[in-house]
């Protein structure tokens, strides 16, 4: 039998996935833990992220969570069983003078450090080879940033390519981060700038400041001759000093609710990369 943990949790980031869900991670400062609040291994609707008409959950929100953590093979073991979005509260929120010294604390300098091996062609891991999923990575250089249409799947793609400390570099990862995928989709669909305009101005944007990735990975690939059980690195939250956002979050953008329906083109499980 499980028993119910009330834990304190520092939201890191939303992702999107397929079919108009969502899932989001966070720390946990009392054990050191990155953590994964699951609802019953289904994803999140965008309506349980609010409270009494308000967005409760964002990057740097302090909640409280009730759950479990289940018997989850690894990597996973940062998944956290809730049974639904009345099992969490919100507190309040860093101070945005303390965002930046939060990420220093958490962060790892390369990504073999962060998995505790090495990435199968800068890529992905196989099943069962490392402990974790998540993990925050501090940045040495962004090489490219890239928002483009992808006419044969018709859909938006999101992508970086980037250097770790130890020169190491990963290149066109997908990025899931709803942050960003918003603010881009509301610079290319509502203001209508752009894809090169947009991808230019991010990645000069980028290049130039303090920036921290939070990785994950996708759930193992299945079904398929050449790629069963990889599971690819990808990049759900950017975090950049002073912020690309201007303190913005994907709940400021005008239009906001019209967005996030209508350009549901991650699947968690894509690995056509």
């Amino acid at each position: 039998m499980s028993f119910l943990k009330k834990l304190q949790i520092i939201v890191l980031d939303i992702s999107k996935l397929a079919n108009n869900t969502f899932r989001f991670s966070g720390f946990q400062p009392i054990r050191g833990k990155f953590i994964q609040p699951s609802k019953n291994d289904k994803p999140w609707e965008f309506t349980e992220f609010q409270h009494n008409a308000q967005y409760i959950l964002k990057p740097f929100s302090i909640v409280y969570v009730v759950g479990y953590f289940p018997k989850y093979k690894e990597p996973f073991i940062e998944n956290f069983m809730v049974e639904s979005s009345r099992n969490f509260y919100h507190i309040g929120n860093l101070k945005r003078n303390q965002c930046s010294d939060f990420l220093e604390m958490i962060s790892r300098r390369d990504i073999q450090n962060i998995y505790g091996e090495k990435v199968i062609q800068n890529k992905y891991y196989l099943e069962g080879t490392v402990r974790r999923s998540l993990g925050m990575l501090r940045v040495k250089q962004v090489n490219s940033f890239i928002y483009c249409r992808n006419q044969k799947k018709q859909k938006d793609e999101y992508r970086l390519s980037f250097m770790d400390n130890t020169n190491e570099e990963y290149n066109s990862i997908q990025i899931i981060d709803l942050n960003l995928r918003t603010y881009c989709n509301y610079l290319h669909y509502k203001c209508r700038e752009s894809y090169e305009k947009i991808s230019g101005n991010l990645l000069d944007f980028l290049q130039k400041k303090k920036i921290y990735l939070q990785l994950c990975l996708s759930n193992p690939v299945v079904n398929t001759e050449n790629e069963h059980g990889r599971m690819f690195l990808q990049v759900s939250g950017i975090y950049t000093f002073p912020n690309y956002l201007k303190g913005k979050t994907f709940i400021d953008f005008s239009g906001i609710r019209t967005f996030v329906k209508n350009h549901d083109d991650f699947k968690q499980n894509n690995h056509d990369l």
